[in-house]
């Protein structure tokens, strides 16, 4: 499946060296940016995920639009919120990210970054954090070394995606600060929460974790946080109900209520 998502961003690139060339390519975002390193070290929460929907699943929830969801995260006590960009699989648009000035909390770009261009693009717009998987970058780490610093330099927090303890040391001798646990393996898009249990052992006191995917439970979510991830990034539970700022504001009401 990596591969379809790789071969995918091939369009989007060219799209982007087309800009470039032509000199249309947008400025960095001069506006201000919230940051996550800053507001997960001050407390942990939920990032709740725009995510029309998915390669197994299809559409999951095509009735509200990227602006109202995340402005009722936003409102519902969302800590960050994460947008998923990409279009064939995912049946989302980069655009998505011109279309949330009014957010006031972190936005992560999430999707399958391979090129310096989509990260310069995702600098002009008001996005913090830009999602890297080291998957995607086998045998090619001095790639994913230069992508996590391209990253910072234009601004960008890099959230580096691990599943596995190998994958955990590759970030680290990268340059990852944050990082994102996957409870889903991407070869066999299996989810075992267990894998956030398990890797979670290895943080270092410097760095910021997220646990992502496959989370859904409040027991969860509280067992995560206990063992000392700063936040849970949460997408397909919310986006399955009628209206998801409804159900993280009822979850972050039951934390709220553990604390």
């Amino acid at each position: 499946m990596l591969e379809k998502f790789i071969k995918a961003k091939q369009d989007e690139i060219e799209f982007l060296k087309k800009l470039d060339k032509k000199g249309k390519f947008p400025e960095p975002y001069n506006g201000k940016k919230n940051r996550f390193k800053e507001a997960l070290n001050k407390k942990q929460g939920i990032i709740a995920e725009y995510k029309r929907g998915s390669p197994s699943l299809g559409i999951i929830n095509d009735k509200l639009s990227v602006e109202e969801c995340t402005l009722g995260y936003q409102e519902s006590g969302a800590i960050g919120v994460s947008i998923l960009t990409e279009e064939k699989y995912f049946f989302s648009s980069i655009e998505y990210l011109n279309r949330l000035n009014e957010i006031n909390i972190p936005v992560l770009r999430k999707d399958f970054i391979i090129d310096t261009l989509q990260i310069r693009y995702t600098a002009s717009t008001c996005a913090s954090g830009i999602l890297i998987i080291v998957k995607l970058f086998e045998k090619r780490y001095q790639d994913l070394m230069y992508l996590i610093d391209y990253s910072k330099l234009m601004a960008l927090e890099p959230i580096v995606e691990i599943n596995n303890l190998d994958e955990l040391y590759i970030a680290r001798e990268c340059g990852a600060e944050i990082i994102l646990v996957n409870n889903r393996n991407l070869d066999t898009l299996n989810i075992d929460i267990n894998t956030s249990k398990r890797l979670i052992e290895n943080k270092e006191d410097n760095e910021i974790w997220i646990a992502a995917s496959g989370l859904s439970k409040i027991d969860d979510i509280k067992d995560m946080f206990l063992i000392g991830y700063n936040a849970c990034l949460m997408g397909t539970y919310l986006m399955k109900s009628i209206y998801p700022p409804q159900k993280l504001r009822e979850m972050v009401s039951k934390l709220n209520e553990l604390y």
